[in-house]
């Protein structure tokens, strides 16, 4: 499906008949939040990401579920390159970088996002084309580095402290899983002994 060729998807097809889908850019952002919570188990995501895409939840919950996705990916099917990056780590957060996403929307296109509804794949047309010079591009570069790719020692110091500086908050169970994981790693540990 062409942006620029056909009207943006209202509904989708769901056994042969046109379900209406929230299409506004808050709903999918909710999608996205509750992927970052690693509290909720995949069928508590799911169940949760119908009743915000769907007025009206069909029958059909697999193929509700596969047209949600096919929706929050805005019609593209899932590039190889993403799925072998699936394991890096965020660029971007919308709840933690909310202010400048909305900065950003504001500052280059002249568009408040407290004041509109928004399509989700215009709007994820638009925050895939901020420019360089937006405070959250240049964020979302400074995350997107690969130390491992950088060879002089002193680039390298200096792009890990960036990093830190500009690293999205995790929440204090996901560190304090880590810094018990580690310490099993360290000591040459059994990881049964890791607690929830």
């Amino acid at each position: 499906m062409s942006i620029l060729l056909e009207k943006l998807p209202e509904y989708v097809l769901i056994d042969g008949a046109e379900v209406k889908i929230n299409t506004d850019f808050r709903f999918s952002i909710k999608f996205e939040q509750l992927f970052n919570d690693k509290s909720l188990d995949d069928q508590e995501i799911f169940t949760r990401a119908l009743e915000i895409y769907y007025p009206n939840i069909p029958l059909n919950i697999n193929q509700a579920i596969e047209k949600l996705i096919w929706f929050y990916r805005c019609g593209k099917e899932e590039s190889k390159k993403k799925k072998a990056n699936s394991n890096k780590e965020d660029i971007y957060n919308f709840d933690y970088d909310g202010d400048k996403i909305y900065s950003a929307f504001l500052d280059q296109y002249g568009v408040d996002l407290q004041e509109t509804n928004l399509h989700w794949w215009k709007f994820k047309a638009m925050f895939n084309s901020l420019k360089e010079d937006n405070e959250i591009s240049k964020i979302m570069s400074i995350r997107a580095i690969d130390l491992n790719k950088t060879q002089d020692k002193n680039m390298k110091d200096h792009y890990t402290k960036l990093k830190k500086i500009y690293a999205i908050p995790r929440p204090e169970s996901e560190v304090k899983h880590n810094k018990q994981l580690a310490s099993i790693l360290k000591r040459g540990g059994d990881l049964s002994e890791l607690q929830e």
